[in-house]
């Protein structure tokens, strides 16, 4: 014979608490527990005095000094020779020191005059400085361009 459940052995929802009324006197001494073991441990608790405050102070500067000093020292260590650094980091270096000197003459669109004009500009490249004038004065407006080479006296 086989057994059949009809109705599950355990519930699938809880069963509601029954609703039991307190009376006043009841709640009002439960109430009065809670606040008699609140207010006991309030006082249980021993409150700072101002010497306590102070030396939590004094403690709370010599380590906040400490990190204080720790970091000036970090930051020192990792601020290298800004020398050093150029020679490490090529890119670097080449935008700080390599940049070289254009001059160009470019045409000037003024109504009906178009004069030509020489200026002088300082980019990495002849292609960058030949875009850069470009922008500046208009397309096809580029007349003649050439690095400007400097002799090093050594």
């Amino acid at each position: 014979m086989r057994y059949t459940e009809f109705a599950p052995v355990r519930p699938t929802q809880p069963m509601p608490k029954p609703y039991v009324v307190e009376p006043d006197q009841v709640k009002r001494a439960n109430l009065i527990k809670r606040m008699a073991t609140a207010i006991a441990v309030r006082r249980s608790i021993r409150k700072p005095t101002p010497d306590d405050k102070a030396m939590a102070f004094a403690v709370y500067s010599q380590a906040q000094r400490q990190a204080n000093r720790n970091f000036q020292q970090a930051h020192q260590a990792r601020r290298p020779n800004v020398q050093e650094q150029c020679e490490r980091d090529s890119q670097l270096f080449e935008v700080a020191d390599q940049m070289q000197t254009f001059i160009a003459a470019v045409r000037l669109q003024m109504g009906n005059n178009t004069p030509i004009v020489r200026t002088q500009l300082r980019a990495p490249n002849f292609a960058q400085a030949f875009r850069l004038l470009e922008y500046v004065f208009g397309k096809g407006n580029v007349m003649q361009m050439f690095p400007v080479r400097y002799r090093h006296h050594q």
